[in-house]
């Protein structure tokens, strides 16, 4: 309930209430190849934004989503994949046929990470608890994301032959604008300890 942007996620497909970081039983969700709905909207509009989440990934399956918000295949689309085929978390903003990414690290299995994915007035970034652990410049390409969004899931790929999420999350928030590097890092020293 009320997890993204106070709109309730629904239909879940293996994907049950698990113990989150601290041990608190039913505080995270967690998801064994499957995956949940969002309703359809605007999550993640204009020129900037954050979404940060902890995750706890328990494979590397190739291109499994933490999120896909899009309007059908490439077009007007926002994923964050938690293994792309090097195993790196990958940020992708296809928008009015320019697309743009920028790739993590390898993320651990079986460990709890606070990630953090940012647009900033054109550049991408994906933070790592709570460190900047890469950027790339968009140049001066508009990738505004100030649209409706039909399809949005958690833990799915709007393309069907990508897999349906293996990992466990929570505190998943969204945010309309982009986060300072000292506010995405206290956002990880607050749910860290």
């Amino acid at each position: 309930m009320d997890v993204v942007g106070a709109k309730d996620l629904y239909e879940p497909i293996n994907c049950l209430f698990s113990n989150d970081r601290f041990g608190t039983n039913a505080s995270a969700l967690s998801f064994n190849n499957g995956f949940m709905k969002a309703p359809s909207g605007d999550y993640l509009g204009g020129n900037e934004f954050t979404v940060l989440a902890w995750v706890k990934l328990r494979e590397h399956l190739t291109w499994q989503r933490l999120l896909d918000f899009s309007n059908g295949g490439f077009k007007n689309n926002i994923y964050v994949s938690l293994s792309n085929p090097e195993k790196k978390v990958k940020f992708k903003i296809a928008n009015n046929n320019v697309e743009f990414d920028v790739k993590s690290s390898v993320l651990t299995l079986n460990l709890w990470y606070h990630l953090g994915i940012t647009l900033n007035q054109g550049l991408m970034s994906i933070y790592v608890d709570g460190n900047l652990k890469n950027s790339k410049p968009t140049g001066n390409l508009s990738l505004s994301t100030d649209d409706y969004k039909v399809y949005c899931f958690i833990g799915k790929s709007v393309f069907r032959n990508n897999p349906n999420g293996n990992f466990e999350c929570d505190d998943i928030k969204f945010f309309n604008k982009a986060l300072t590097d000292l506010e995405i890092f206290s956002e990880f020293r607050i749910g860290y300890f």
